[in-house]
């Protein structure tokens, strides 16, 4: 092995996935960030994009928990070595926020199910 070679160097692949996962936090952020800012006197339904967006807070989150999750597990694989404790200590801090990433998608789908929502338009 070379004198600064260890099992958990960065390779290209794992640049990538830095880059990819720090993208999509950073896309998803974004827009997290704009419809909260967009939502901050009606929180019921907005304008997004020439359609309605019912329950924007709540699809917010969902966006904040996507991106944040993502990026915590693409860069926990990246940075760290499989089964040691800094890549067991990043899977537990993802696999809760993707968990409710989840929930708050169900309860969009729920909410628009249950007709407590007006159907999207075609």
């Amino acid at each position: 092995m070379a004198p600064f070679a260890y099992p958990a160097a960065m390779g290209s692949i794992d640049v990538v996935r830095v880059v990819l996962g720090s993208g999509a936090a950073a896309s998803n952020v974004a827009v997290a960030t704009a419809i909260f800012a967009k939502s901050r006197h009606n929180p019921h339904t907005i304008l997004w994009r020439r359609s309605p967006l019912h329950a924007p807070r709540l699809q917010a989150a969902m966006h904040l928990f996507i991106g944040l999750g993502v990026a915590t597990g693409l860069v926990g694989t990246a940075l760290f070595e499989r089964r040691s404790t800094g890549h067991t200590v990043m899977v537990a801090l993802t696999l809760p926020i993707l968990a409710a990433a989840v929930v708050m998608g169900v309860m969009m789908v729920r909410r628009r199910v249950r007709g407590s929502l007006p159907a999207p338009p075609p």
